[in-house]
C-alpha cells in the first residue's frame, strides 16, 4: 500500500469512528483551524501506525452506533464525547 492510500484509509476510519460514536470532528476541531488541522493530522497518523485498523473497519461495518471507542483505538482519548 502506498503511503497516500494508506493516509487515505486512516483518514476514512478517524472519520467513520466519529461518526459512528457521533463525535462531530468539524465542530471540535473548527475552534482553532491552525490547532485543529494539526490535531486531525496527528489522529491520521495515529490511525495510520495501527496494528487493528482491520478489526476497525469491520467493527465499524457491524456497528454504525458506538457508546465508546474500542480499547485499542489510538485515538480513543481524542473520540470521547
Amino acid at each position: 500500500m502506498t503511503y497516500f492510500s494508506k493516509m487515505s484509509e486512516s483518514a476514512g476510519l478517524v472519520s467513520g469512528m466519529a461518526s459512528s460514536l457521533d463525535v462531530d470532528l468539524t465542530e471540535r476541531l473548527a475552534s482553532s483551524p491552525e490547532t485543529g488541522a494539526r490535531s486531525y493530522a496527528e489522529m491520521v497518523r495515529r490511525c495510520s501506525n495501527c496494528t487493528q485498523q482491520s478489526a476497525c473497519a469491520q467493527l465499524q461495518e457491524a456497528n454504525p452506533m458506538l457508546d465508546d471507542a474500542p480499547e485499542y483505538c489510538t485515538n480513543r482519548d481524542l473520540l470521547h464525547r
